[in-house]
């Protein structure tokens, strides 16, 4: 499309401004010039900025041990990095999911719900040194940069056309540590980080073994999905491939085995694993327990309970119902908000302006006040939608289905039978943790799922957590991983 010399004016004027702005500095890493609109100073600035951010939004895990464990491991790391002046911090989330990320400037994260998985200290040194990768490449800042000057032309084209917008500054650095950085990147992190990991004393290989951790999450979480749809999650620096099949990752494993100084760390498993003990597995209290079709929840004494053989996706901001092998059809999702003081719970349905409101009523979820109708919306589909107040807490449910005359009894039967926390239930409002199991001459994952608290897969899940999947089994003396 041909731009007006008016935005040709505006794009040029830009383009001279951004040259006052930014600076070419040399890489750390690759001794080449990089594009950056960051000094180093500048860098650090805004990695301290949405770490306030990230800690807000996502609690640290409250195990201040497993917190200096870790630290010690990502320092020992870091240490030997090509930006070693950095000060680094390593911090553990308080999030089942499986995912490891960098902030600029020195802030590297692993979840819980990845942790549980590793198998070695040299596994965990593997995933923080290819974040560290991350950091020293600055790829965030590199990433931030391109993506600054692509906003300022387009800017100044829409300037001139008299089309505002305003672009959310860390966007592209925020998708990027959470859906990775591109091929390239996540390779030369992958590069560096097998780097490090043999200064630092670990095997190298480590880094192929936690790519195949995560490969095989990857696979049993597409083995899940075939239950309900959508698409497997996977961490963002897998390969494509195989791991082991991966030319390019073998090569640069054999590359950094040559930078082993001295003999490799002699590890200890048991060691390292005592470290997990204890450690949540799956839902937090923060967040309600998930246990079958059912959701307890301590913290705000409320218990839902969906339709049987439904399956429940629970995340900090909603938590949705699904029928299970027909996902795409229909689903339930529950938000919790705050009540605006006096309204009734039908002032406030009505304040929600969703549609026109059919067939509405009163309610009593379990004795808890209610009111729900059918709304058409403005596509003229229908959707039963109601609120449940408890306590100082509006409960939002909305229902939606293809053929909403046979999911809508179910939406119904799920609202009503919301309730306070019962006593008998209390226990179940507890997270499961990470135990430790010493391995016997018969100890088979078929018994162990069988009395495992895991309720899908259990057998699957417990070869996961120990390294043995898809069809391994424990070997004598072995310690292993289960789930309380």
């Amino acid at each position: 499309m041909d731009i007006s010399r008016k935005a040709a004016d505006q794009v040029c004027w830009a383009l001279l401004a951004l040259g006052t702005l930014c600076s070419c500095t040399v890489n750390p890493v690759t001794g080449k010039t990089d594009f950056a609109l960051r000094s180093e100073e500048s860098e650090i600035s805004l990695g301290r900025k949405y770490h306030q951010q990230i800690i807000n939004r996502i609690a640290p895990l409250a195990n201040e041990e497993l917190q200096q464990y870790v630290q010690s491991v990502g320092q020992q790391v870091a240490a030997n990095s090509h930006r070693s002046h950095l000060q680094f911090t390593f911090t553990v989330l308080d999030s089942p999911d499986i995912n490891a990320f960098a902030l600029p400037g020195g802030y590297v994260y692993i979840n819980r719900g990845l942790l549980v998985y590793l198998q070695s200290e040299a596994q965990l040194a593997g995933v923080l040194a290819h974040e560290v990768g991350h950091v020293t490449a600055r790829h965030g800042v590199q990433q931030e940069s391109y993506g600054s000057l692509l906003d300022l032309v387009t800017k100044a084209a829409e300037l001139a056309e008299g089309n505002e917008q305003v672009v959310e500054l860390g966007g592209l650095i925020g998708k990027a540590v959470i859906t990775g950085y591109g091929r390239d990147m996540e390779l030369q992190a992958d590069e560096l980080g097998a780097q490090y990991l043999a200064l630092t004393g670990y095997d190298p290989q480590a880094m192929v073994e936690v790519i195949g951790v995560l490969k095989n999450r990857e696979d049993f979480s597409r083995l899940r999905q075939q239950d309900v749809g959508g698409t497997a999650t996977n961490y963002h620096g897998l390969f494509a491939s195989h791991p082991t099949n991966d030319t390019r990752l073998n090569q640069i494993v054999s590359k950094a085995q040559a930078l082993v100084a001295n003999a490799v760390k002699q590890e200890d498993r048991r060691a390292f694993l005592r470290h997990l003990e204890g450690v949540t597995f799956g839902d937090s209290s923060a967040n309600g327990i998930r246990r079958g079709n059912r959701l307890y929840h301590k913290d705000l004494n409320i218990a839902f309970e969906f339709p049987e053989g439904w399956l429940i996706e629970n995340g900090s901001e909603q938590i949705v119902g699904i029928p299970r092998g027909e996902a795409g059809k229909a689903y339930l999702a529950v938000q919790v908000r705050a009540t605006h003081g006096q309204t009734t719970p039908q002032q406030y349905l009505a304040g929600l302006k969703l549609g026109t409101m059919l067939d509405s009523m009163r309610i009593s979820a379990s004795g808890l006040d209610g009111h729900t109708a059918l709304v058409q919306t403005a596509k003229r589909t229908r959707v039963r939608i109601a609120v449940v107040y408890h306590q100082l807490n509006a409960y939002i449910f909305l229902g939606e289905a293809i053929n909403i005359r046979k999911y809508d009894p179910l939406f119904l039967d799920t609202i009503e039978n919301t309730h306070r926390l019962r006593t008998e239930e209390a226990a179940l409002a507890e997270p499961l943790v990470i135990s430790l199991l010493l391995a016997g001459d018969d100890t088979r994952y078929a018994d162990l799922g069988a009395g495992s608290a895991l309720k899908y897969y259990p057998e699957q899940q417990l070869r996961l957590l120990n390294g043995h999947y898809p069809d391994g089994q424990p070997k004598l003396g072995q310690w292993l991983k289960l789930v309380d």
